[in-house]
């Protein structure tokens, strides 16, 4: 979850702002870029702009799934050990919103070769806990 609430605070590419207004890509230089890259600091302000990126986003996803009547369900799948600030940002964004999730825990070692994608295990694993929690609604 981190990595993809990081992303929603880059404006190096087409982005949503606040109020999910579109807004074109801004270029920065290369240097600057390369050391937000290795130094990925991001201050108070940033974070709680990215909470509520992140939490508009996924609320207009699930109003939009539910307006074409499909059941919204955002998998949140957690390698391994879930660190305070994961904690911290999967309550901020997804528990205050009331957003419809599941969270599932997976062994950390359930990751693609050289990729932190779910393999074959961490899949099964997802697909069962989406079945529950869809067949416990």
């Amino acid at each position: 979850m981190p990595s993809l609430f990081d992303r929603n605070l880059l404006d190096n590419r087409p982005h949503l702002a606040a109020g999910l207004v579109w807004q074109p890509a801004v270029q920065h230089w290369r240097l600057a870029a390369l050391l937000r890259w290795l130094i990925p600091y991001r201050g108070s302000a940033a974070v709680e702009q990215g909470i509520t990126r992140t939490r508009d986003s996924l609320r207009a996803l699930v109003d939009l799934a539910r307006a074409r009547g499909a059941e919204p369900l955002i998998v949140v799948p957690q390698f391994g050990a879930e660190s305070a600030s994961e904690e911290m940002l999967r309550r901020r964004i997804l528990d205050e919103a009331g957003l419809p999730y599941v969270h599932v825990e997976l062994d950390p070692s359930w990751h693609l070769p050289g990729d932190l994608h779910p393999d074959p295990r961490a899949a099964q694993a997802i697909a069962i806990a989406v079945a529950e929690r869809l067949h416990g609604r």
